[in-house]
């Protein structure tokens, strides 16, 4: 196998990979769906924006060689793990509360009105907190 067919089967496995995890539905294309329903397309259209936004972020640093980075510097994936344990402790602490407080029926869809900016920043935290979109 010559070196141009090798790298042409990587890459293709690589791209492969990516269409896979992009093509299956996520927490950012559910959340898209529903403030579709909810609030329209217009917010659904900058919830949109901010989940991209995430996605080249996350291309972005693989570009740059991040996994070298942290292959080179195992300590760094060690923390990078411990915080994603604590933060889905926090995200689990969050839900349990809220399953526990009383029901109660909203006045309202609040998200009709919430400004695109905050939006924005919420399709890109909710994309740059994935895990499925880390890998």
């Amino acid at each position: 196998m010559t070196p141009t067919a090798f790298l042409t089967a990587d890459v293709l496995i690589a791209y492969s990979a990516y269409f896979v995890g992009t093509a299956s539905p996520g927490p950012s294309n559910l959340a898209i769906m529903s403030l579709a329903m909810s609030a329209g397309r217009r917010s659904a259209l900058t919830f949109a924006l901010g989940v991209v936004s995430g996605s080249f972020f996350w291309a972005l640093l693989a570009s740059l060689g991040l996994s070298a980075l942290l292959a080179t510097y195992s300590e760094c994936l060690v923390a990078i793990k411990i915080a994603g344990g604590v933060y889905l402790l926090w995200l689990g602490f969050k839900s349990a509360r809220s399953a526990l407080a009383p029901a109660t029926l909203p006045a309202g869809d609040a998200r009709q009105n919430e400004p695109l900016k905050r939006l924005y920043l919420r399709g890109l935290l909710l994309h740059l907190t994935n895990p499925k979109a880390i890998l």
